[in-house]
This record gives C-alpha cells, sequence and structure tokens, in this order.
C-alpha cells in the first residue's frame, strides 16, 4: 500500500527535510484512509452518485446547462 512504501522510505532517508516531506505525506495518507473508511462505514460499498451534469449535444455545438454535487462528498473531488 502506499501507507507502508512511505513508511519504507521514511527508515531509509537520511536527509531531515526529505524525511519530513515523507512524514508529512504518509501522515496525509493515513487521514485520507480513515475517511475513505468512514465513508464506508456511513454508506456502505454500494455505488453512489456524487455528482451530475445535463448537457444538450447538437450537430454543430454542445450547450452545458447546469450540473450540482452533494456537499457531503467534497473532500472527493478532483483537485
Amino acid at each position: 500500500t502506499q501507507i507502508d512504501k512511505l513508511t519504507g522510505q521514511i527508515e531509509k532517508t537520511k536527509k531531515e527535510g526529505k524525511r519530513k516531506e515523507l512524514e508529512n505525506q504518509l501522515e496525509t495518507q493515513k487521514v485520507r484512509l480513515a475517511e475513505a473508511r468512514e465513508f464506508i462505514a456511513e454508506h456502505g460499498r454500494e455505488d453512489i452518485i456524487l455528482a451530475g451534469s445535463l448537457f444538450i449535444y447538437g450537430a454543430s455545438e454542445t450547450i452545458y446547462l447546469f450540473s450540482g454535487s452533494y456537499e457531503a462528498f467534497k473532500k472527493l473531488y478532483a483537485p
């Protein structure tokens, strides 16, 4: 897993700056894992529609009308 890889890299790294960077990445991955487990506990393992949008496609143009998403899942948005 990503957490195991980061832990291994931290143990091998001798430079303090690099070590701190890897430790920060490790903590971020642990937080993301905990958040994912919370989502699974709350919503189960079934598929959930997170967002939707409406486009109209014509012969020569595409029209975007609107979109929306669930606030509860905003942490899953792409950067």
